[in-house]
């Protein structure tokens, strides 16, 4: 049997590890979080073939991230990473996958308008959106507070250096329309609400307000705030309120991203273009079959959409639409969707790697995306990193790495001491909510049809197949009914090419505090723009060597080594460290070297709670996977003030049994001694089975159902769930 070898691998944590992958086969890598799955599956296999490739197709250098001792028999590869970096917001499904063709030509056929107004990229795009399918409107979650007095300005977007202006403006307002200014908005009747949120004055007021050290006059009548942002009309044109608004369906197009008069021509009796090009794979594969049967023509164009739309939905993917743009997707669904096109195609004799194919899938879904991916072996050699029995099942290779993560981790151990790490003893918790709050979710995407209960001060877990709209629950209808909400969500952090886990967690700032008054210096002098930042580099630790293909193409900075540091920084060391050395050492091992703050200590111990003690300060956020993204976002919200209610989605994500019982624990501890209330979306049975209270939401295709919301004990009486069963 020929077999792909990999001897010596070093790369990050892997501890000089041999590695050997047989053809046409499906090989799985299982390991705890942190233990070297990626370095070795993407990092090292999928990035050696890659380049070997590209060196003989490009006059493009690569600086090696891996270290091998020598390596043989490796084919073409195809890595599909979680990741989504896609920002077009003019790509779409059917133009990213090569649909769009097909699509239009079936259309045109049908319908007669000339494909050129089929273009939404072109002469065919809604005036209205301009092409996009969307438009920003006001995001009523960040903008209002219903629980802050209307005189102390309860509108978010009016906290800027115009506050003073707003405050006074209300003031005139709510005796204009006769307001108590002492209530919260909660306390007015809706009528009032409306007025003061979309409302426009009658009278003008000349308003004497104070902007930073000088004091100004503005004369103007009063504008709501959502009216302000919609454009209708802004007081100060100057104020950006982007941070206020989110993406809704445009109005003029329904999504369609076509202008009006194409959108609703017919396609056959009782089906619009609009109909077809918004519909989800789940309806949109039945349009297909009635459109066929009035003219065989357009025979092969419809098969081409049909094998990818079917494979798509058994891979859990039917609430897509072919319309919906790349940029909005996460990285498991542009994933799964490469996946498809893997699965509908005829490339052969690839490596094809993935990662967590079943992460983000329900149950019942799992063991058909399983089964795919077995078949996949037939013409490819198949490498996953994942840890699902579903998947395993079907592995004619396993390769377990551990037995820890970060420094500890990165070797080759048996299926029985992985086994023996993951082992985890469940405890049944329960914590009986204080009060309850009734949720009727609601989404222009998603119908529903039932309330949700919300248990103040307890575990709630929301769980239903994949485009059943728990997403939708917690990033929409909640922040809009609940008071001190706060969304995590697993979307990448911002920052810029400075920003690392040390700055976005603060504890750069508190290891240069305890440098500072070490040496008696600013703590701006241990910063990488300060007085031991490398100069040649800024402190980025690359430098950018030009383009390629419209890429930046990177270079470690031979000055520092990547470090950001310039060699002044060994002047200046902490029991035999460097500021630089403490920046790139695992965290868990940081707080044994540097007595750090009491704040400090605090935030690390929640890193090591949610399993992210192996990361450095130094770590570029850039490079986080979108569950270290959302664990690392908790870490900072659980470091904040008590009371708070948390949204988390999907946030065991790649975790172990082990490491799930931890961050169960560590939300029970938080609901106890912070007064915490968390409600997460959640397909991992292990921890759906540890909340005290389920929410299951049932998709029918047309509308979703809550078909159970109350104590976890009870759900098995319920004749609707389909959770239950793997319970």
């Amino acid at each position: 049997m020929k077999k792909m070898i990999y001897k010596g691998i070093s790369t990050h944590n892997l501890k000089h590890i041999d590695v050997e992958i047989p053809e046409k086969k499906l090989v799985c890598i299982a390991g705890v979080s942190g233990s070297g799955k990626s370095s070795l599956a993407f990092g090292t296999i999928a990035t050696i073939s890659m380049e070997e490739y590209t060196r003989l197709t490009s006059d493009q250098e690569y600086e090696q991230d891996y270290i091998i001792d020598e390596y043989g028999s490796v084919p073409m590869a195809v890595p599909l990473r979680q990741l989504n970096f896609n920002v077009n917001p003019r790509s779409t499904i059917a133009t990213y996958f090569g649909l769009q063709r097909s699509l239009n030509y079936i259309i045109a056929k049908m319908s007669g308008v000339n494909m050129g107004l089929l273009n939404f990229n072109g002469d065919g795009h809604c005036p209205e959106c301009m092409g996009l399918g969307y438009k920003k409107i006001p995001d009523k979650s960040a903008i209002i507070k219903w629980d802050t007095p209307i005189k102390d300005v309860p509108f978010g977007c009016w906290q800027n250096s115009y506050k003073d202006f707003y405050k006074k403006l209300l003031a005139e307002y709510c005796l204009e329309i006769n307001v108590d200014a002492n209530k919260t908005l909660k306390e007015l009747p809706e009528t009032k609400q409306e007025l003061l949120l979309n409302g426009i004055g009658k009278k003008k007021y000349t308003i004497q307000y104070k902007s930073g050290n000088s004091v100004r006059r503005k004369t103007t009548c009063y504008y709501g705030p959502l009216m302000e942002i919609e454009g209708n009309k802004q007081i100060f044109p100057t104020v950006s309120f982007d941070s206020y608004t989110k993406s809704g369906k445009c109005p003029a197009c329904g999504g369609c991203r076509l202008k009006s008069k194409v959108a609703g021509a017919l396609v056959i009796k009782g089906i619009k273009i609009s109909d077809v090009e918004t519909a989800t794979f789940n309806d949109l594969s039945g349009m297909i079959d009635k459109i066929i049967t009035k003219d065989k023509d357009i025979l092969s164009a419809a098969n081409n959409i049909k094998i990818f739309i079917d494979k798509a939905i058994q891979l859990g993917l039917g609430h897509l639409s072919l319309t919906r743009g790349i940029s909005s997707l996460s990285g498991g669904e542009l994933q799964r969707l490469r996946l498809t096109q893997l699965l509908s195609g005829n490339l052969a004799d690839m490596l094809i790697v993935l990662d967590e194919p079943t992460a983000s899938l329900h149950p019942s879904e799992c063991a058909m995306v399983a089964k795919m991916i077995a078949n996949l072996k037939t013409k490819n050699t198949v490498l996953a990193v994942e840890h699902n029995e579903d998947v395993l099942k079907y592995a004619d290779k396993v390769i377990y790495l551990g037995p820890h993560g970060g420094i500890d981790g990165g070797k080759i151990i048996t299926k029985q001491e992985f086994e023996q790490i993951i082992c985890v003893t469940t405890n049944s918790e329960f914590e009986e909510g204080k009060n309850v709050i009734e949720v009727q979710p609601v989404s222009e995407y998603v119908s529903y049809k039932g309330v949700l209960n919300i248990h103040m001060n307890s575990l709630n877990v929301i769980c239903g197949s994949s485009g059943s709209g728990k997403s939708v629950i917690l990033h929409d209808s909640l922040p809009s009914v609940l008071d001190n909400y706060m969304d995590i969500s697993q979307k990448p952090i911002k920052g810029n090419s400075l920003s690392t886990v040390g700055t976005y967690t603060k504890l750069s700032e508190e290891v240069r505090s305890c440098f500072s008054k070490k040496f008696k210096k600013e703590s701006s002098f241990f910063g990488k723009n300060g007085q031991v930042g490398c100069k040649c580099c800024n402190g980025a630790g690359y430098i950018d060597i030009g383009e390629y293909y419209g890429k930046s193409v990177r270079t470690v900075c031979s000055e520092c080594g990547g470090s950001g540091y310039n060699k002044t920084v060994e002047d200046y060391k902490i029991n035999g460290i460097s500021i630089a050395a403490a920046a790139g050492m695992p965290i868990s091992e940081l707080k044994e070297q540097i007595e750090l703050s009491k704040k400090a200590q605090q935030t690390i111990e929640l890193m090591e709670a949610v399993h992210l003690e192996y990361l450095s300060l130094n770590r570029n956020i850039g490079t986080l996977s979108g569950g270290e993204n959302q664990r690392i976002k908790l870490v900072t919200a659980l470091t904040k003030k008590e009371g708070m209610i948390i949204g988390l989605d999907e946030p065991v994500k790649g975790l172990s049994p082990k490491e799930i019982g931890s961050i169960i624990e560590l939300l029970y501890s938080q609901i106890r001694n912070g007064g915490k209330t968390f409600v997460v979306s959640e397909h991992n049975t292990q921890f759906i089975d540890a909340a005290s209270y389920i929410c299951e939401l049932v998709n029918h295709g047309s509308y979703t159902e809550v078909v159970y919301s109350d104590e976890r004990s009870g759900i098995g009486k319920c004749k609707k769930s389909i959770i239950k069963k793997w319970l």
